[in-house]
């Protein structure tokens, strides 16, 4: 029977198709294994899958085959196929093969896998994102709620029906209306898609806002809507955000009100003239204020640091609670470094507990507790690049977190209170200005000095007596008559053309330099001149102000001659100063020891001795020079040599007095007599040799 047959081969029939399919033609798959020919594996997990003949053969009745059957062709090439198998009878109804019928069905397979991903990545992506979705027929009125649609307001899957009731007596009573308008709208054409923002209840009798998307995806033939589908996404959370943005953006306008009208207040303030000390006490009494009510602070007020930051004294404090003010107390600031150097680098202190923070906890503790202080903010007042003093907000109660914007507020305000400051300063600086002009202009007219105010054409404005004294002229007219080139020597008239074409071109150039003027009388004298702008008259002008340095300049040829002098004699000269220290020397100073002159300034005195007796002798003689001052003449003493050699010196000593006839040092002049002096001792052992010899 066939039933027993091993294995079941090709015989009898292909029909082009399953040539093409499978890459045998009838003539090659003759006779060869059906499991060769047609080899069918599972398309999930690769595996051989059951032979079909075998199968209808083993059951006896007709069979498909399972699904994601695939056909492997002779050349490799795979197929998706859909197939059938049934016994072929004879007459008798006995068995004689087994007819496969199979089609290639690769498209339709893959069409049909891509809608199922396409189905699970959608399914994912609204499971995923927590949308709930529902698809209402408007014919019937049945609505399908997914899971997630009902698990968005707190119900399980069995907890609410298919009806449209189920949506609508949930609406929140006051977005009933508007939820009608907006679907009328839809099903009417109006607008594209369907988006409505509404409140629903849930299970627990909260209400969520709800964002509602969908749109008709069917109409009949006269557009009437007869499905409708769409998702639901909770928006509580975006509305309770804009809520809060809304209810924040109204309290910043709020505070920005509160602050324009503080801030003109200040501008005022800023504006004002504030000259008197009535003025300015009022003034920082309306600063004072205003910062407590910008801040909202128990207390507020206004400090300043002494010249050595060692006290710092309270000008004005406001308490806004009790809406009182005081001042005069003084801290000692010394006693809290930390709190002054931070303010010093320019830092606002924000503490929020002023016991515990580094740089508060310093300061009297009494001073807080008395107050019932607990935090503080205090931003540093700069009034022309120096720290001034404090601008200090306190607050009482729990203990505050300071806000950045507090902080920057408190900076600004204190700015404010440094330009108050400053125009205080500065009217204060007029007026004294205008108060001591006159006894400017008396100190100019009395100056030993020679002074000339000229304009920058150098026109002469003003001469004080002392500048016509030095040209011999009895007025300001002689002066302003008298030609330059006769006023000056020829070469001091040359560089004074060259100045005054260099500032024509907008070089003001040196501001100090010597000039030669020659007199009334012809006398030639020497000035020291120096230039600068001021104001003149409310306008500006050039100062010129002059010094005779006649006598100084024939000391300075004198000094220089003297110089000439100790540069070329071959005696040793030198200057000391009242420590013993090298301050001036002429080259055969040098040569005397041998050292460099870094050696001799870096030289302790009593390193120049070869012993310390001879060291305390030397003291001794430039010491009494300095009590007596009577010079010391031909005094002889030691000295060492950088090559170890000791030599001997003869030097005379005179004190050298400053400006107010004080010991300033001692000047000297020497020779080496370290020759001399050995020919001298062995001329003394000679004649002593002599001696011995004729007794």
């Amino acid at each position: 029977p066939l039933r027993r047959q091993r294995q079941m081969c090709i015989r009898d029939r292909m029909n082009p198709a399953a040539e093409w399919t499978t890459g045998w033609s009838l003539d090659e798959s003759r006779g060869k294994p059906l499991t060769e020919v047609f080899h069918i594996i599972n398309a999930l997990t690769g595996k051989l899958a059951d032979d079909p003949a075998a199968r209808v053969l083993a059951t006896g009745n007709a069979t498909g085959l399972a699904n994601h059957t695939m056909l492997i062709s002779r050349d490799g090439k795979r197929y998706h196929i859909m197939d059938s198998a049934a016994i072929i009878q004879d007459d008798e109804g006995a068995a004689r093969g087994v007819v496969v019928v199979f089609s290639d069905v690769t498209e339709t397979y893959a069409a049909r896998e891509e809608l199922r991903k396409s189905e699970e990545r959608w399914q994912f992506a609204l499971e995923g994102s927590g949308d709930g979705v529902w698809d209402r027929n408007l014919v019937t009125g049945e609505v399908f709620f997914s899971r997630q649609w009902k698990a968005l307001i707190g119900y399980g899957e069995d907890e609410i029906g298919n009806t449209l009731d189920e949506w609508e007596r949930r609406i929140h009573p006051d977005d009933r209306e508007s939820c009608r308008l907006a679907l009328e709208r839809h099903f009417s054409g109006a607008t594209h898609l369907y988006t409505h923002e509404y409140r629903m209840r849930c299970k627990d009798g909260n209400y969520k806002w709800i964002l509602a998307r969908g749109r008709v995806v069917d109409r009949d033939e006269e557009g009437r809507p007869r499905r409708f589908i769409g998702v639901h996404t909770d928006i509580t959370a975006r509305k309770q955000e804009e809520a809060q943005k809304e209810q924040d953006l109204l309290e910043a306008r709020e505070q920005a009100r509160d602050q324009k009208r503080c801030m003109d207040r200040l501008s005022e303030l800023a504006s004002g003239l504030w000259l008197h000390e009535s003025e300015m006490t009022s003034g920082v009494i309306t600063l004072t204020e205003t910062a407590a009510d910008i801040m909202k602070t128990a207390r507020t007020s206004l400090w300043f640091f002494n010249d050595d930051f060692s006290e710092l004294t309270c000008r004005d404090l406001y308490d806004s609670e009790r809406h009182w003010h005081s001042g005069g107390e003084i801290l000692p600031a010394s006693h809290f470094p930390d709190y002054v150097a931070s303010h010093a680098m320019g830092q606002v202190i924000t503490a929020e507990d002023v016991h515990t923070d580094p740089r508060t906890a310093q300061i009297p503790a009494f001073y807080f507790t008395e107050a019932g202080i607990t935090s503080l903010l205090d931003a540093p007042i700069w009034v022309k690049g120096q720290l001034a003093g404090v601008l200090s907000f306190e607050h009482r109660g729990a203990k505050r977190s300071w806000l950045h914007e507090e902080e920057q507020m408190a900076v600004i305000l204190s700015a404010y209170a440094s330009n108050f400051l400053e125009e205080i300063e500065r009217k204060h600086a007029v007026e004294a200005l205008r108060a001591s002009e006159e006894n400017f202009r008396r100190s100019l007219d009395e100056s030993m000095l020679g002074i000339r105010v000229v304009s920058a054409t150098g026109a002469t404005l003003y001469a004080n007596r002392a500048i016509l004294d030095m040209f011999g002229y009895d007025d300001i007219d002689e002066l302003r008559s008298t030609p330059a080139a006769q006023r000056y020597t020829g070469r001091s008239y040359a560089e004074h053309r060259a100045r005054k074409e260099q500032r024509h071109r907008g070089n003001d150039g040196e501001c100090e330099y010597d000039v030669d003027i020659v007199r009334k009388n012809g006398e030639v004298r020497h000035l020291r001149t120096w230039r600068k702008k001021i104001l003149w008259n409310g306008e500006e002008h050039y100062q010129v102000i002059y010094r005779d340095v006649t006598e100084q300049k024939r000391a300075e040829k004198e000094l220089q001659r003297y110089r000439e002098f100790i540069e070329n004699i071959e005696d040793a000269c030198f200057e000391l100063d009242l420590a013993g220290k090298l301050t001036f020397h002429n080259e055969p100073f040098l040569r005397l020891s041998g050292h460099t002159l870094e050696e001799e300034r870096n030289k302790a005195p009593r390193d120049r001795h070869p012993t310390p007796e001879e060291a305390l002798r030397v003291f001794k003689i430039y010491n009494t020079v300095c009590r007596m001052g009577i010079p010391a003449k031909a005094v002889e003493y030691q000295f060492n040599r950088k090559n170890g050699d000791v030599g001997i010196i003869e030097v005379s000593i005179s004190l050298i007095r400053d400006a107010s006839d004080k010991p300033a040092g001692f000047r000297g002049i020497g020779r080496d007599i370290t020759e001399r002096k050995r020919i001298e001792e062995e001329r003394k052992r000679t004649l002593s040799a002599l001696r011995e010899s004729e007794k």
